[in-house]
């Protein structure tokens, strides 16, 4: 497959390699790789809406840790395939099918010779679909989460009506339309940086509002009722599964308002090799806030990724 664009004039880091690669049902999937570090490689898992360029910081300081990274753009977001009947609107045919785009990022990770042990850093979304890698035997020394999407917030007076609105959606045959209280407009582009819920750090919200100003094409909206539905349904059933054998640290934010911050503390009570750091003054971007977040956040994962066995392992084959 040819190369697939990056868009360095929105990226806030490095320049990066992306290249387009066909997943195993034929789903074109752009992915991309920094080569910033020979102690590991991180495989950045997304969150929902995001997009390769909005990780560029990310991947300057990993590679000042000496790691090198490596993402793609889920299907149904990003330049990856869209669903459904509007660009816009965030959807997918399967939960299931995303595991199909973790199996082309780690096949990309191969052909790229991408140095090992491989650690995944999930955000969000990428939390979920993390998760079900792991329990799926994902091979990595150990697993960072920001903001898992273990639990979905939803308006206590829209909870006990969930599964009607959903099943009525489904019976008129109009799962894929945008979910009842959610725009087509990206979130940052709409929504002023007073009240967000992304990041108390002005900065960083105004470049995630620029960047899908400058490449619309990266922009997402809401997502349809058949996403929420699917996506409760893999939060449900995560649950019921104990925590797997790899060493974790999690990181959530003290005013978040997107994910359920009581689903990631039962997770994480329950995790015998798992650490939770609560940033308090956080929301829901617990990587791009304030500064002296960022630097509590970035300190717990560069000593996570230092002290584990498999990345210590790794240096000290290097220095012989």
């Amino acid at each position: 497959m040819s190369a697939a664009p990056y868009y360095t004039d929105i990226a806030d880091g490095p320049p990066a390699q992306a290249d387009w690669r066909i997943t195993k049902d034929g789903k074109r999937l752009r992915l991309a790789h920094w080569k910033g570090g020979s102690n590991g490689t991180v495989l950045l898992f997304q969150g929902r809406t995001e997009y390769i360029e909005k990780y560029g910081a990310v991947a300057e300081t990993l590679s000042k840790l000496g790691y090198s990274l490596v993402t793609c753009d889920w299907r149904g977001q990003g330049l990856s395939p869209r669903y459904g009947r509007h660009y816009q609107i965030g959807d997918v045919g399967s939960f299931s099918e995303y595991q199909l785009d973790v199996d082309a990022l780690l096949a990309y990770a191969e052909e790229k010779e991408l140095p090992k042990p491989y650690f995944l850093l999930a955000h969000s979304l990428g939390g979920a679909i993390g998760l079900r890698a792991l329990h799926n035997g994902l091979d990595v020394a150990g697993a960072v989460f920001s903001a898992p999407m273990w639990g979905i917030q939803i308006p206590k007076l829209m909870a006990p009506f969930a599964n009607m609105i959903v099943g009525a959606y489904r019976g008129l045959g109009i799962e894929d339309h945008l979910a009842p209280g959610r725009q087509l407009t990206n979130y940052a582009e709409r929504q002023p940086f007073a009240g967000n819920a992304l990041t108390r750090d002005y900065e960083t919200y105004d470049r995630l509002r620029t960047q899908t100003v400058a490449r619309p094409q990266l922009g997402l909206g809401g997502p349809s009722v058949n996403w929420i539905d699917l996506a409760l349904k893999e939060i449900f059933s995560l649950r019921s599964l104990e925590a797997p054998k790899v060493p974790c640290l999690t990181l959530y934010a003290g005013a978040e308002q997107i994910v359920d911050n009581r689903a990631i503390e039962e997770t994480m009570a329950h995790w015998s090799d798992g650490k939770a750091v609560r940033c308090e003054d956080a929301e829901h971007e617990v990587m791009m806030e304030k500064p002296e977040t960022r630097s509590l956040v970035w300190s717990e994962i560069s000593a996570f990724l230092a002290a584990h066995p498999a990345a210590n392992g790794a240096k000290m084959s290097k220095a012989s």
